[in-house]
């Protein structure tokens, strides 16, 4: 591997192996380096979250991407997408059952993928449109939720559509 901080890295299930390490950490064995801990981020998580998979060592340094973590084994793709749902909670919005509009601050109580959930936002600034026309929105204490409007019931809708 080169010293070249732009040189990009992509790793292969031929040149890289993901194994469990002591104290069930994930680690990667990458040619002739052995990393014993390794972690995971997303770097597309909302329009390709099973590709571009940036690997770190244990001091958040880049080791390579995955390109597609479809062309890894199974038991590789299964620790790899267990530590992603570990570091990449992204509810799903399947319902607004209710919208409370003050001034500046909009509480919600949502039914999400992972059950019911009640946070605050500012108006206007916590909703961001997406290419595809879904929502992502954050709250005020930095948690994000997506919204598909098109999946919402035409009552969550009808609510979402003063906001947005």
């Amino acid at each position: 591997m080169s010293d070249d901080p732009t040189e990009l890295r992509l790793l292969t299930p031929d040149s890289t192996t993901f194994s469990l390490g002591p104290g069930g950490l994930p680690r990667l064995e990458l040619e002739e380096i052995c990393y014993p801990r390794v972690g995971f981020i997303r770097l597309f998580p909302i329009r390709w979250p099973d590709r571009y998979i940036s690997v770190r060592d244990g001091s958040g340094d880049e080791v390579g991407i995955i390109e597609d973590i479809h062309s890894f084994p199974t038991e590789a793709r299964k620790l790899i997408l267990h530590e992603l749902s570990i570091t990449s909670y992204l509810p799903l919005i399947a319902d607004i059952l209710k919208l409370d509009v003050q001034r500046e601050v909009v509480n919600w109580q949502v039914r999400t993928d992972h059950g019911i959930r009640e946070f605050s936002t500012k108006r206007r600034s916590s909703i961001r449109h997406l290419d595809d026309n879904r929502l992502i929105v954050t709250d005020n204490e930095a948690c994000r939720y997506l919204i598909d409007p098109p999946t919402l019931p035409r009552r969550a809708r009808s609510l979402l559509s003063g906001l947005v």
